[in-house]
């Protein structure tokens, strides 16, 4: 779950972080955040098995951003 900061360019400067990692985005969703008019949290779906690198996202986007945390890893199967 991530919630950008509420100014230009946030949203944008968060998903960069996830292309100068290396890593595919597969799902992208925002949801309103109840209570909060205007406020949306984003749901993130990522491609990584590589956990040096999960660590540099989350270092990453904890800086830039108001809130990040995973909330779930899961492996991949070949069908």
């Amino acid at each position: 779950i991530l919630i950008a900061d509420d100014k230009p360019g946030s949203l944008l400067s968060a998903l960069k972080i996830f292309e100068e990692t290396n890593v595919n985005l597969t799902k992208l969703e925002s949801r309103p955040i109840i209570g909060s008019p205007w406020e949306y949290k984003f749901y993130i779906d990522y491609q990584n098995a590589v956990d040096d690198i999960d660590n540099q996202i989350i270092d990453k986007l904890d800086l830039i951003t108001k809130k990040f945390k995973i909330i779930g890893k899961y492996g991949t199967i070949d069908l």
